[in-house]
């Protein structure tokens, strides 16, 4: 896992060239541009949030993962998962 968004890259690139997919836990990054990380996967990404209640480190409410689901979106093609509540908040 990375710290930061520069670690994250590090770790993305590396990953292009062993995996068929790569996971953003972005739970587990303080800061991070989720643009540039979606950007420099060269393979499929699930981006993922994980609260403390999920087994995870994220302390964001659901608008914030709501917001980060967008953000992804636009970023570019992406497969995100999420907690039950916040899907319901969303839909």
């Amino acid at each position: 896992m990375a710290n930061d968004s520069h670690g994250a890259l590090e770790r993305i690139a590396r990953a292009n060239v062993l995996a068929d997919m790569i996971e953003i836990r972005l739970d587990m990054i303080g800061g991070f541009d989720l643009e540039g990380l979606i950007q420099a996967a060269q393979k499929p990404v699930l981006v993922t949030y994980r609260s403390m209640k999920e087994g995870g480190k994220g302390s964001k409410g659901y608008e914030a993962q709501v917001r980060y689901l967008l953000e992804a979106m636009e970023a570019g093609p992406i497969s995100w998962t999420w907690s039950i509540p916040c899907r319901r908040s969303f839909v």
